[in-house]
């Protein structure tokens, strides 16, 4: 992969799309660990 800036940059909004994708889809998995466990 070559390091040019216009790939990094859709490169780290990727990443930024999948945090958020990731943070949205376990959220919900989180709180019912804690109900769980609570």
């Amino acid at each position: 992969m070559t390091a040019t800036r216009p790939s990094s940059i859709i490169m780290t909004a990727f990443v930024l799309a999948a945090a958020v994708l990731v943070a949205t889809a376990a959220s919900p998995l989180l709180q019912i660990a804690a109900s769980v466990i609570a």
